[in-house]
């Protein structure tokens, strides 16, 4: 049971990574420029659904965390090695995904509008634990 929960949750935030990096991946596939209201709506919506799976995944932490500590404390350095790999891959799918959130909030603005607009979803999406636009 233990080690299924906790192979359960870390799988879970795997996933949001995985879902929330290749939804910012294929908007930046399909925009190279903020250059009407339709590409920063969409920006809105990737942004937003990143904001929402960072709340989610935010929730599942202290869990796995407690759950962590037991894998260590029943399994000794077995239950170690097995948490220091789940979160070497969490880390490593973070940092792969983490570059395009970057390449996202420095996206070209085509008019002094959408770039007043896209700084200030940036610094909401950075900043911020709900989105508020």
């Amino acid at each position: 049971m233990l080690e299924t929960t906790y192979i359960i949750l870390y799988s879970l935030t795997i996933i949001m990574n995985i879902i929330s990096g290749s939804k910012i991946k294929n908007y930046l596939k399909k925009v190279s420029k903020l250059n009407s209201q339709e590409s920063m709506n969409q920006f809105k919506g990737v942004v937003r659904r990143d904001m929402y799976l960072a709340l989610v995944q935010m929730s599942l932490i202290i869990p796995q965390v407690i759950l962590g500590i037991f894998m260590i404390i029943r399994y000794k350095l077995s239950g170690l090695m097995v948490v220091l790999l789940a979160n070497a891959i969490i880390i490593g799918v973070a940092i792969k995904y983490g570059v395009y959130g970057k390449k996202m909030r420095n996206l070209p603005s085509e008019s002094a509008e959408l770039e007043n607009e896209h700084q200030r979803i940036s610094k909401i999406w950075k900043e911020k634990t709900l989105p508020d636009f």
